[in-house]
């Protein structure tokens, strides 16, 4: 059932060496603002600043308008000071974070005293326990206002107080994180030493850079560099993988897998329908490799990047070790994710004959908001012909009218539409690279392979559909399937081959105003 023939490539990487906590010791803390603080571990990344920091206290309340909210920490690192208050504006329905994450230090503000101000003076006027001043070694009169509390109110009520009290300072504010995080966000190249070979991911390629042709252009890739300057990460979006199960503890995957709050079976990761029980370990690599083309950890100086650098895969494992599977135990996998919080199904897998039941599955997924990413079929067959010939026969789920799924085509190192690609008029919505892909595999933690495959072409959609999610967190599944296929690059060799006549382009997909589509 999966659509691809597998090679072997395989490249071992160095893991990252591990947190090591330090133990600082801080003097003028009160007791009485540490009292409201509860350590906690979080399997979220608690700062883009500081990602492998503990989070202390944690609050969510009103933003300054109706559907905003505002997300306050207080967290432990191991930084120089090692309490940090960090603060997010997030979209008050779908709490996704809409403005970029600001860090100060949680324990003091900077302060600059009036000319002829004394130190002295100015703490007597300010009149709060627990304060003290630290001289800046700068010519200016600027100070360190240590608070005495990494209570998450205790930094605004000072600043509140000096600015209430009308205290002769020439401007009070947070010592702000700034780090190479913010100029690193503007470059669009992840580090990851196999990017190279991700022609599917660039914008453009010429053989020349594989060291055999004369550097002639081709524009067959998705466009993701430009578009990973807008977003590059889903971290919200959970995506379901329903496949062979994943290789959760891969090295390139393990920090993106989904973990399941509630787990009441060992089902940490997801589900396994074939065992029927919870621990979807891949054992066939299909579904490890559609994982890794979806969202390999990105920017981690291992392997590849995924298009979504990180999201959250949920393994759902219905393929056994032969890469076959049933429509019920598939169905039991659909439903698993439908009911833990999955917004995206890939479907990288299929069969000629249409199902009722399958059908319903993907229907009862509409209800619940989920987008179905499939897989249109390596025949070369016409999706729309649902009369054709016993090898020219329509591909399921992809070829299922229902305005919750995604059919993808595969296009070809050349732009082209794959050789074993089937396509569709009325039935296949967009293409996207499917051949010779490198991902992720199943044999070992440090294994990459490549395949070709209209099953490596839907992962691809998958990806940029979780970025889109977190882009636009507004619009409902229509109108994001509407905005994906508006903003495609069309390409005549797609034209009364697929819906969009294009090839997806993450750029255009993620830049471009939604309201401006022209349906």
């Amino acid at each position: 059932m999966p659509y691809a023939n597998f090679s072997k490539a395989a490249q071992k990487m160095i893991s990252p060496p591990p947190f090591n906590t330090l133990v600082i010791s801080i003097i003028l803390f009160s007791l009485a603002g540490y009292s409201n603080l509860k350590g906690q571990s979080s399997q979220q990344q608690p700062s883009a600043h500081f990602p492998t920091a503990g989070v202390l206290a944690c609050f969510e309340g009103d933003g300054a308008t109706m559907d905003q909210e505002i997300r306050k920490k207080i967290l432990i690192t191991n930084f120089k000071y090692p309490y940090i208050r960090t603060e997010e504006k997030l979209d008050a329905t779908t709490k996704v974070p809409i403005r970029k994450e600001v860090a100060m230090v949680a324990d003091h503000i900077l302060v600059t005293l009036a000319p002829g101000e004394e130190p002295l003076h100015f703490l007597q006027q300010l009149d709060l326990p627990g304060v003290s001043l630290e001289k800046v070694p700068v010519k200016s009169a600027l100070y360190r206002l240590n608070l005495g509390s990494i209570a998450l109110d205790a930094l605004p009520n000072v600043l509140q107080t000096i600015a209430s009290k009308h205290l002769p300072v020439i401007n009070s504010e947070p010592d702000y994180i700034c780090s190479t995080i913010d100029c690193k966000e503007n470059s669009n190249l992840p580090n990851d030493p196999l990017y190279k070979l991700q022609y599917n991911l660039w914008k453009s390629w010429s053989l020349s850079e594989t060291g055999a042709d004369n550097g002639v252009p081709f524009a067959s890739g998705i466009d993701a560099e430009r578009g990973w300057k807008i977003r590059n990460e889903a971290p919200s979006i959970v995506v379901a993988v329903i496949d062979s199960g994943i290789r959760y503890t891969h090295e390139d995957l393990a920090g993106n897998m989904w973990h399941n709050p509630n787990p009441v079976s060992g089902d940490l990761y997801g589900t396994n329908a074939v065992a029927h029980n919870g621990d979807p370990m891949d054992d066939e690599g299909h579904g490890t490799h559609c994982a890794g083309i979806i969202g390999a950890v990105g920017d981690n100086g291992i392997g590849i990047t995924g298009v979504a650098w990180k999201v959250q895969l949920m393994a759902c494992k219905f393929l056994d070790a032969s890469g076959t599977g049933v429509i019920s135990d598939e169905v039991a996998a659909i439903d698993y994710a439908c009911n833990h919080g999955a917004r995206i199904l890939n479907c990288s897998f299929g069969t000629i004959i249409p199902s009722a039941v399958e059908k319903a599955a993907f229907e009862e997924a509409r209800h619940h908001q989920i987008i179905v990413v499939a897989a249109a079929g390596n025949n070369h067959a016409d999706n729309d012909d649902k009369n054709g010939t016993f090898y020219n026969l329509p591909s399921y789920p992809a070829a299922y009218k229902l305005d919750n799924i995604v059919s993808v085509a595969s296009t070809s190192l050349f732009s082209q539409l794959s050789n074993f690609s089937n396509y569709g008029a009325k039935t296949v919505h967009l293409a996207a690279p499917g051949e010779e892909i490198y991902s992720t595999w199943f044999s070992h933690d440090h294994s990459y392979y490549v395949d070709s495959g209209t099953s490596m072409a839907a992962p691809h959609v998958t990806g940029a559909l979780a970025l889109m999610m977190e882009q636009f967190p507004n619009l409902s599944c229509q109108q994001l399937i509407a905005h994906l296929l508006f903003t495609t690059d069309k390409l005549p060799e797609l034209k009364d081959k697929t819906i969009s006549g294009g090839r997806l382009n993450l750029y255009h997909a993620l830049k471009m105003d939604p309201k401006e589509d022209r349906y």
